[in-house]
């Protein structure tokens, strides 16, 4: 079972080789978890490293399709017009000036403040197949930093290509010019 548990994205998306299109803080996060598993000692940390650069993707993958101009909308209220900011800095902007999650619009889509409605969102851009591998790794993702985790894992390197693969896919997927193109070009009054 531990060794099913920390291989996910080998069993889901198959042998796939990684992916060179990945951000730096992704490439890094890949890279790490590479060296971890060469250690073999530390593989929960390793399989916890792999599950985070799915959760990781999710996130950048959002930062690349919010594009460089990003439009708040309130009903009722000015837009707010922001530039160049990736998930985690728009997050904190909404949170810091306490503008209500579920009261606003991000480029004419709800507003995807948590990592279910992160996974709602992407699933537009994903597979089958991709979309069962990004709600299972949040899932034993979960379970490891809980410590709820009761077997022996066995992460390879082949299940950490197959994860920054689905990761690249999912970024190839969702860029600034897809789904909000549409939106960026309508003038706003």
């Amino acid at each position: 079972m531990g060794f099913f548990l920390a291989n996910l994205p080998l069993f889901i998306v198959g042998n796939r080789t990684e992916r060179n299109n990945l951000t730096l803080k992704l490439t890094k996060l890949q890279n790490d978890t590479y060296e971890l598993i060469d250690l073999n000692r530390f593989n929960e940390i390793a399989t916890l490293e792999m599950y985070l650069l799915l959760e990781m993707g999710l996130r950048c993958a959002y930062s690349k399709w919010l594009g460089e101009k990003i439009v708040i909308s309130k009903y009722g209220e000015k837009d707010i017009i922001l530039h160049n900011y990736d998930y985690r800095r728009l997050k904190l902007y909404i949170r810091l000036n306490k503008i209500g999650y579920y009261d606003i619009k991000v480029n004419n889509e709800s507003f995807p403040n948590s990592e279910n409605s992160l996974l709602h969102w992407a699933g537009k851009f994903l597979d089958k197949n991709s979309g069962l591998l990004f709600r299972l790794a949040l899932n034993v993702r979960n379970l490891l930093v809980h410590g709820e985790n009761e077997w022996e894992l066995f992460p390879v390197k082949h299940s950490v290509d197959s994860a920054s693969f689905t990761v690249g896919k999912l970024m190839d997927r969702c860029t600034a010019t897809d789904a909000n193109e549409k939106f960026y070009n309508k003038k706003i009054y």
